[in-house]
């Protein structure tokens, strides 16, 4: 069922999603179905990246989880005493713009290896800025 309707919403939205194979039959190619599998996919994300964005209660509560798990047990920790979180309260911040917090992020996201996607990189932000630093975007 699944599968008609992806194929059904493909046609309305003017994909060629049947074709004739050389039976005469119809057939539902594969590479359609994947572009429109890619294609949902990269909405899903930017929909993701946009709630990550906007600061919304959940981006902020994922971002939350993804610190938890990515940072505080690391760097952080180990740098002030097994209190992760002093490094955004001590009065010699360095980071004053939300641009170079979320560059920021994003290395020590690769310094330590998380994996994460921009998206996830940008609700960490979101995080740590309505928690810590409250800076305007």
């Amino acid at each position: 069922m699944a599968l008609f309707q992806l194929t059904d919403w493909m046609q309305r939205m003017g994909v060629n999603v049947m074709s004739q194979n050389r039976m005469g039959r119809r057939a539902t190619p594969v590479l359609s179905l994947l572009a429109a599998t890619a294609l949902l996919a990269l909405g899903a994300t930017q929909l993701r990246a946009e709630d990550a964005a906007s600061g919304s209660s959940d981006s902020v509560a994922q971002g939350k989880a993804l610190y938890a798990e990515g940072c505080m047990t690391g760097c952080h920790a180990a740098r002030f005493g097994g209190d992760a979180t002093k490094i955004f309260t001590r009065t010699d911040r360095k980071k004053n713009d939300i641009k170079a917090m979320a560059a920021m992020v994003s290395f020590c996201a690769n310094q330590l290896n998380t994996g994460w996607f921009p998206e996830d990189e940008a609700m960490v932000t979101e995080y740590l800025n309505t928690e810590f630093y409250h800076l305007t975007k």
